[in-house]
């Protein structure tokens, strides 16, 4: 509908205006093209700021007007930067790749000794500041949601993939409220630190940090069984009962540098 996409050139310009201190993809949930505007059809926007030396991400879901197709954008449906401060960093599902055969948890009692000479001698402190930690305090830091610059967000089956610059590729929970969801829409529910990154962790948790582009690029997400075969760069990580897993996600996010193809196979229901 013409409406929509006004709503949509609106976000962009709007984006536009307030740069360098902002940018942004959108993408949507419904078959918008059809002219199908239900109550559930959400709009998915990345961005980022860079305030007072501070560089912050967001993922922000919007609703639209369903009878005249505009984008409310004075009041979104959640924001993933929120949902992600108010989780505490130690509860996070982080997962990462060993640079060999095998996926893990990135947690510092399961990185290997090669993993944590690439984040230096302050390895578990390192560790915990790209969980989130405060590394003033136990609680969390401000903000825990990195940068998203040249990433754009992917829909698929109710989750958002999104790349940023804190060295992950984030999914998060984009289930409409109407669907009672665990968890909330919007809340994070796992992120993928790809091995390449590891070498340049440490110089985020760096007081003097200089910004640089880590998972920088748009995930691709394909859908079918087995894909990758059990074999190269991968993770793998069940949310739902495996008894009832429908199908395998194949999810490539590709490092700025683009050296290789890093890719996370995940179960859903």
């Amino acid at each position: 509908p013409k409406k929509l996409v006004e709503g949509l050139l609106g976000i962009i310009k709007d984006i536009k205006a307030r740069q360098p201190t902002s940018a942004a993809s959108v993408t949507v949930n419904g078959d918008w093209l059809y002219g199908k505007i239900g109550p559930d059809v959400l709009i998915f926007q990345g961005s980022y700021s860079y305030i007072d030396d501070e560089w912050a991400g967001e993922v922000s879901a919007y609703r639209l007007n369903q009878t005249t197709g505009e984008v409310i954008t004075a009041s979104p449906e959640w924001l993933a930067s929120e949902k992600l401060q108010a989780k505490a960093w130690d509860t996070r599902n982080i997962l990462t790749f060993d640079g060999d055969q095998s996926g893990q948890m990135f947690e510092y009692s399961d990185l290997t000794g090669d993993q944590k000479d690439k984040l230096g001698p302050d390895a578990e402190n390192v560790v915990n500041f790209i969980r989130g930690k405060d590394p003033e305090g136990s609680g969390n830091r401000d903000p825990m949601l990195g940068d998203i610059v040249h990433s754009a967000v992917v829909f698929i089956d109710d989750v958002v993939y999104v790349g940023a610059n804190d060295g992950m590729l984030h999914a998060f929970n984009a289930k409409p409220k109407s669907v009672l969801t665990d968890p909330d829409p919007g809340e994070e529910l796992f992120a993928y630190v790809p091995y390449l990154v590891f070498g340049h962790l440490k110089d985020l948790a760096d007081p003097d940090y200089d910004h640089r582009f880590y998972v920088d690029l748009t995930p691709t997400v394909q859908k079918g069984l087995e894909l990758l075969g059990g074999t190269g760069f991968e993770a793998r990580i069940s949310w739902a009962n495996p008894s009832t897993t429908r199908s395998w996600w194949a999810v490539w996010a590709k490092a700025a540098w683009g050296i290789l193809p890093l890719t996370l196979q995940i179960r859903t229901p």
